[in-house]
This record gives C-alpha cells, structure tokens and sequence, in this order.
C-alpha cells in the first residue's frame, strides 16, 4: 500500500488468486493473518469469519476491510490451501491521525 494511512482508518486489503497462467480462481480454502504493532495476531478463515469476503462473486477476490486503531506497522499474510496453495504477504504503516 502507497497511501498515508491514519489510526481510526478502515482499510481494504485484498488478495487475489491467480493460475501460474494469470487466471484468477478461487482456491478450496483462504485464510487471512494479520498482526498489529502491539504484536497481536488475527486469524480469519473464508467460509468461517464473516470479516474474510468475497469480492461480490468475482472468481479469486477476496478482501479484509481491517479497522486500524493503532499507529505502527501492520504484517498481513494470505495464505491459500487445497486444490491451489499459494500465500502473499505485505505491509502498511499507519500514522497516528491526532497532531
């Protein structure tokens, strides 16, 4: 992400899954994990965790709106398993939104 991001900011995140042909399809199973600068991690599961969604049907979106209330930065995996196994991971900073 390439954006100045402030605390008390929702945030998309999102994934997509793709064929090594560039395909995007959806995996048997996709889980989300995110840690926060307090160190504290979350796990979402898609089917499980209403928070882990499907991009409106579209084949090999899905997407995490997280809610930043700390300054500091956030670790986030996608990881997907079953017929298709692949993860990607990243990173965004967030700065504190009062002077």
């Amino acid at each position: 992400m390439n954006q100045k991001l402030y605390s008390n900011s929702t945030i998309r995140i999102e994934a997509q899954v793709k064929l090594r042909d560039g395909t995007l399809t959806d995996p048997t199973g996709i889980r989300f994990l995110i840690t926060d600068p307090a160190d504290v991690t979350t796990t979402y599961v898609y089917g499980t965790n209403v928070q882990l969604k499907h991009d409106n049907g579209a084949t090999g979106i899905y997407y995490v709106e997280w809610l930043a209330l700390l300054p500091g930065k956030y670790r986030y995996t996608w990881e997907s398993y079953g017929d298709i196994s692949i993860a990607q991971k990243g990173m965004f900073e967030v700065e504190d939104s009062r002077w």
